[in-house]
This record gives C-alpha cells, sequence and structure tokens, in this order.
C-alpha cells in the first residue's frame, strides 16, 4: 500500500472495491457510521480528545475532506498533527459493522491478531499493522497455481464487536451502505 497516511484506508478499499483508489469512499463510510453513532468516534478514536463537541463528526467530516484532498493532491500526511487522520478501531468498526464483514488486524507491534465482528457474514479482511503503516496480507498459490484464500488466524483477542453490542441497525446500514464487490 501507498505510505500517503491513508494506507489503512486504502487497504480496505483494495479488499472492498478491488483496487485502493477509492480510499475516500471508505472514509465516507466512516464518516455516515459516526453520524448514525457518534458514540462510536467518541470512544474508539482520538478524535475525542481533539474535538469533544456535538459537531464532533460535522468537523471530523470536514478535516478529512481536507485530508482527502491533500492526499490527491499527492502530498503526504506524514506530519505530527496528521496522526489524526489515520486509521483506529473506530474506523474498522465502523467499515466492519456497515459491510458486516470480520477484519483481522495483526499488530507487528503487540506481536498478536485482533478481530473486528469475528462473526462477519460477507467475509473477511487480514491486515498487518506496524507502527505506521498498515497493508493487506493476501492469500497465496499452491504449487498447482491455485489461489488459496488467507486463512482466518486461529487465536486472536477479540474487539467485542458484533451488530448487537453496538445496538447497530441492519436498516439503518442498508441505506447508507455502497454496493463494493467484495473483491
Amino acid at each position: 500500500m501507498c505510505g500517503n497516511g491513508f494506507c489503512a484506508y486504502n487497504s480496505l478499499s483494495l479488499c472492498l472495491t478491488g483496487t485502493e483508489e477509492h480510499h475516500d469512499w471508505v472514509i465516507e463510510d466512516c464518516i455516515q457510521v459516526f453520524s448514525n453513532c457518534p458514540d462510536l468516534l467518541f470512544q474508539r478514536t482520538n478524535f475525542r480528545a481533539t474535538n469533544p463537541t456535538r459537531e464532533a463528526v460535522s468537523q471530523c467530516y470536514w478535516l478529512m475532506r481536507n485530508a482527502i484532498n491533500r492526499v490527491r493532491h499527492a502530498e503526504s500526511l506524514a506530519g505530527h498533527d496528521d496522526e489524526l487522520f489515520w486509521m483506529e478501531d473506530g474506523h474498522i468498526v465502523a467499515i466492519s459493522l456497515l459491510y458486516d464483514i470480520a477484519v483481522f488486524n495483526y499488530s507487528t507491534i503487540a506481536r498478536k491478531w485482533y478481530a473486528f465482528n469475528e462473526q462477519g457474514r460477507n467475509g473477511y479482511v487480514r491486515l498487518l499493522s506496524s507502527a505506521n503503516h498498515t497493508d493487506v496480507l493476501h492469500g497465496m498459490c499452491d504449487s498447482n497455481g491455485r489461489y488459496l484464500p488467507p486463512t482466518i488466524p486461529e487465536t486472536f483477542e477479540s474487539q467485542a464487536v458484533s451488530p448487537a453490542a453496538f445496538n447497530w441497525s441492519e436498516s439503518v446500514a442498508l441505506s447508507i451502505q455502497r454496493q463494493y464487490s467484495y473483491t
């Protein structure tokens, strides 16, 4: 993944659409979820520390739009304050709930897998996260050239994410989700 500050959004875009170019769609999806579930923004991201007001979701949206424009103009989000735009647990929760997918994220720092919505009905994604970068873990080809999808980790630390845990409405999800190919 491109190391432009949106690598995790690029990774999810690749998994959902087949290309990393639609990171802005993934970000907009997250904002839509935060609009419908603002506690998720406050409890699972660092944005609350910088903006604990009721207007936080709207301000987050405009700040993210600005960051998207910077990335479109080949500017990196590598500055100190730009860490605010990096994907956090709240964003992974948002996408996993919105599309009912399981997300398994391996942290090279903690040396373990974290699972979000591990009972997701629409497939799964495996990510690899280091201190400053996230990438997609792909499957492999066997000796006969057949593609073998990546395996689900045998052990992981559940992040207690499920539609029931967040009182997530499937009708809300249907009204805001896009028709991704789940490539």
